[in-house]
């Protein structure tokens, strides 16, 4: 692996991943149907920043695995959507630095987002990856492989899920920060005219395409384990 397209993601129950991040990325847009044009990635951040609305949804649906009624969204929809408007576009999960994301009160922004969004049939998956098309730089898409890469449980109950996807947000600024080198090299590499993916979305890419479960078309994979140390 090339070091500098390598990420060293520290997960959640102090295991280590050791991803090529950038044959990972450039597989999953290969062959993964959001990566095609005017799919998903090319519409993030495009639509009306203001508020979250049923065209999102559609987009969601036939491009990103995702089967959500439209009736599930409606009352989010409908529902006041200022805590959307209070997120600066700008706001960036890993690119803002310690004291900026502090004083933006970023954790708090990003959770409120989550809690308004993971309501019972609109769970983790399907709530950030709507919330990404909003905000591409600030959240990352959060389905269960990606969150079990984090070596997080995904559980039940919606209450449970809110903190778990909460806990992952603030893991990914974590590990995001810390591998910001690799996360802008890979970003170079992959860019192309139409689409430049935020470092977040670059980061929940690698991470999803590393599951096991996960696949893309047309790329086959080496998934390789070791013994990091005994506990």
């Amino acid at each position: 692996m090339d070091r500098d397209y390598t990420l060293f993601i520290e997960r959640e129950d102090d295991e280590l991943l050791v991803l090529d991040g950038l044959a990972l990325v450039q597989g999953f847009l290969a062959g993964d149907p959001s990566a095609r044009p005017g799919g998903y990635n090319d519409q993030a951040g495009l639509g009306d920043r203001e508020a979250i609305s049923l065209a999102d949804v559609r987009l969601v649906n036939s491009t990103m695995r995702a089967r959500a009624e439209h009736a599930r969204w409606a009352p989010i929809i409908a529902a006041d959507q200022r805590w959307l408007s209070r997120i600066p576009d700008e706001l960036d999960l890993i690119e803002t630095d310690d004291d900026a994301w502090a004083t933006a009160r970023g954790d708090q922004l990003v959770n409120e987002a989550i809690a308004r969004c993971i309501v019972p049939y609109i769970a983790l998956a399907r709530s950030t990856k709507v919330l990404h098309l909003k905000r591409p730089r600030a959240f990352p898409v959060l389905d269960e492989l990606a969150i079990q890469m984090m070596g997080l449980p995904v559980p039940d109950k919606r209450q449970a899920r809110i903190r778990v996807a909460q806990r992952a947000a603030a893991a990914l600024r974590r590990e995001g920060r810390r591998n910001i080198h690799a996360l802008r090299h890979i970003q170079d590499a992959t860019a192309s005219e139409r689409t430049r993916l935020t470092l977040i979305r670059l980061l929940d890419i690698a991470l999803w395409f590393a599951h096991p479960a996960a696949s893309a078309d047309g790329t086959l994979r080496e998934i390789t384990v070791t013994i990091r140390g005994r506990g």
